[in-house]
C-alpha cells in the first residue's frame, strides 16, 4: 500500500524519484496523516478506530523508550542555549507532527492477524490509488468507481456481474462502497479467505481487510478482531 499512497499523494514523482522515496519511508517514519490516510483508504470505518488506537499506544511507548519529556521544554530557560525564533517554531513544528516508525506501523498491523497476499492485491490496490484522493481519504467508491476498477482488474466480468456486485454492496443506493468491501468482491479467493476467517473466530467480530505494507508495492491482507 505505501507504494500506491505515496503516487497518489506525489503524482509529480516519476519512477525513480517515487522508489526512492519508497525506499526512505520503508526505512523511516511515517507522519501522522501519512499512516492515517492509509488506515482510513484501506479500512470500514467502523475497524479504524481500533487501529489508530493501537498506533496511538505504540507511539506514546516509542516516546517513553526513547526518553522523550511528556511536556516540551520552556523556550530559552535559564541554563539552556538561546535559540531563535525561528529555531523555536521549527522545534515546535517537528514537536507536534507525530509520526511513528514504518517497521512500527507494520507490526502494528501484524498483532491484528495481517496475512500476506501482496501479489493477489496489489493490482486492485495500484487501480483504487489511480481514482485520486477522494478514495484515499474516506475510504470509500462511488458506483462510477467501482466500476472503473472493475473495468481495470477483472474485464472478464460482464456489466451484469457488476450490477449484482453493487447491488449486494449498496443495496440502498447511497453511491458509497468501502474499499474493504470492494477488495472482498472483486479479488479472487478473497471472500473466500474472509469465510473461513469469520468461521476461525466466530462471536468475535472478524472482518476481512487489506494494508499497505512492506511497501504497496507490499500489501497485507488478513482477518482483524
Amino acid at each position: 500500500m505505501l507504494r500506491a499512497y505515496l503516487a497518489s499523494k506525489h503524482p509529480h514523482l516519476n519512477d525513480q524519484q517515487l522508489a526512492q522515496r519508497h525506499r526512505e519511508k520503508m526505512e523511516g517514519d511515517l507522519f501522522d496523516d501519512e499512516w492515517l490516510d492509509m488506515v482510513r483508504f484501506m479500512y470500514a470505518p467502523e475497524e479504524q478506530p481500533a487501529i489508530v488506537d493501537a498506533v496511538r499506544s505504540r507511539q506514546d511507548e516509542i516516546r517513553v523508550e526513547r526518553g522523550e519529556p511528556s511536556s516540551p521544554p520552556e523556550d530559552n530557560a535559564p541554563g539552556t542555549r538561546r535559540r531563535s525564533k525561528a529555531e523555536i517554531e521549527a522545534a515546535r513544528r517537528k514537536r507536534e507532527r507525530r509520526r511513528v516508525p514504518f517497521s512500527q506501523f507494520i507490526q502494528v498491523c501484524l498483532f491484528h492477524g495481517l496475512d500476506a497476499r501482496e501479489d493477489v492485491i496489489a493490482p486492485f490496490a495500484e487501480a483504487v490509488a489511480r481514482l485520486g484522493g477522494d478514495a484515499l481519504s474516506s475510504g470509500t467508491v462511488t458506483e462510477k468507481q467501482f466500476i472503473a476498477v472493475a473495468e481495470r482488474t477483472r474485464p472478464e466480468l460482464g456489466e451484469g456481474d457488476v450490477e449484482k456486485m453493487l447491488l449486494r454492496l449498496d443495496p440502498w443506493n447511497n453511491d458509497s462502497v468501502t474499499v474493504s468491501d470492494l477488495y472482498l468482491a472483486l479479488v479472487p479467493g478473497l471472500a473466500d479467505d474472509d469465510d473461513a476467517a469469520s468461521d476461525t473466530f466466530a462471536g468475535k467480530g472478524s472482518s476481512i481487510f487489506a494494508l499497505g505494507g512492506v511497501g504497496h508495492g507490499e500489501l497485507f491482507v488478513g482477518t482483524y478482531e
